[in-house]
Parts: structure tokens; C-alpha cells; sequence
């Protein structure tokens, strides 16, 4: 197995491992690999946001995500 092969296998292992999502109060949720804000995928009409839990990966850089820490 040659080095390009090992660092691929290691990357799709990385993605596909679930990551807890970073949620703070009053903010939307955020991905805890690229960071990006999920402030499209989830409504604020009242101070509370509407954590958007359907979604299993990040639409940005496809990180597996899991939204609660069981």
C-alpha cells in the first residue's frame, strides 16, 4: 500500500467518524470540523434556534455529525 492509498483510507476513516456538533446558546449550530455555521439550515424566530438534527453530515465538508453526546 503506497502512501497516497494510506493518508485516503485515513481521510475517508476521519469523515466518517461522527463529531459532536458545537452548539452554543443563542447561536447557530456549527461544524466541528470546518466550522461553518448552519445558520441556512436552521430558523430563529424567537431567540431559540431550530437545531437542524435530520442532518447526519455537513453539507459544507461532509463530516459525519452527531448532534447530542449519548
Amino acid at each position: 500500500m503506497d502512501e497516497f492509498e494510506k493518508g485516503y483510507q485515513q481521510a475517508m476513516l476521519e469523515i466518517n467518524t461522527p463529531m459532536l456538533m458545537i452548539m452554543e446558546n443563542w447561536e447557530s449550530s456549527q461544524c466541528p470540523r470546518c466550522k461553518e455555521s448552519f445558520h441556512d439550515y436552521e430558523k430563529c424566530d424567537d431567540g431559540y434556534w431550530d437545531r437542524a438534527t435530520g442532518l447526519e453530515r455537513c453539507p459544507y465538508c461532509g463530516q459525519r455529525i452527531k448532534w447530542y453526546d449519548n
